[in-house]
């Protein structure tokens, strides 16, 4: 029965993924890159100030 399944099989084909194109010519805007250090640091004073204001 494994034998019949495996030969079986062989005759599947996957299909392969196509690479995307973007149809569109419009682009939004982007802001540049940021260190990731200091978005993460941004970040944590964000969260920081906002739970040290919500203690009571």
């Amino acid at each position: 029965m494994l034998q019949a399944r495996a030969a079986g099989n062989l005759s599947v084909k996957i299909p392969t993924p196509r690479p995307t194109e973007i149809t569109s010519s419009r682009v939004s805007p982007r802001t540049p890159p940021q260190d990731p250090a200091s978005s993460l640091e941004t970040y944590f004073q964000a969260a920081m100030s906002r739970f040290l204001s919500e203690r009571p």
